[in-house]
């Protein structure tokens, strides 16, 4: 199961824009671009603000919702909330004796 972490192909449709285009903009291969469309690779944050102002959007609407990978992988969320749990709770500093 791909796990889907990013829109960028669904901006550049929405852009009318190729990854050939988007790869001449940034200055990488075409074949980087492809890695990230179809989720086999993940751009840096910094390339992805990158790719949001070549592409004239937010840089959140590149990003999938936490909720929406969440739902791809439940039992990763269910492990991680499950370990957090376990962690004892920071205690405030010592009462003095009065």
């Amino acid at each position: 199961m791909d796990i889907k972490y990013n829109k960028i192909g669904e901006a550049l449709e929405k852009k009318k824009k190729t990854g050939y285009w988007l790869a001449r903009v940034l200055d990488v291969s075409d074949s980087v671009v492809n890695r990230w469309v179809h989720q086999k690779r993940q751009p840096s944050l910094q390339v992805l603000h990158e790719i949001a102002t070549a592409l004239k959007v937010d840089v959140k609407t590149l990003l999938v919702k936490t909720e929406e990978v969440r739902e791809q992988l439940p039992e990763r969320f269910a492990e991680i909330e499950d370990n957090r749990s376990g962690f004892p709770k920071k205690r405030g500093p010592k009462p003095k004796d009065v």
